[in-house]
């Protein structure tokens, strides 16, 4: 199975902050930060993605608190993984995950 990962950082925030996801985001979203007269808005860039190979039998499921999640299995236990993860596992190319 395929999974897109969507990346979302905000345009010269100082601390260059990666938010990803298995849901694309809001692509006119903006952070905030501070308290006028000097408040900063940064606004968002959804331009990143990235296609991750699953292992086979891997599906997404909605969770009520964490949202969209891959479910996965590794000898028989089920596994819950967010998007953080799912990039994590094939970064570093275990249990069957890699980049396409």
């Amino acid at each position: 199975m395929n999974v897109t990962i969507y990346g979302l950082s905000f345009v010269n925030e100082p601390s260059g902050l990666l938010h990803l996801s298995l849901e694309p985001h809001t692509p006119n979203s903006t952070l905030s930060v501070g308290h006028p007269p000097l408040m900063h808005t940064y606004a968002a860039d959804s331009s990143q993605s990235w296609v991750v190979v699953a292992p086979t039998g891997a599906t997404l499921v909605r969770q009520p608190i964490h949202g969209l999640v891959l479910r996965w299995s590794l000898n028989g236990q089920d596994h819950h993984s967010p998007a953080n993860e799912v990039f994590s596992l094939a970064r570093l190319g275990l249990h069957g995950f890699r980049f396409q």
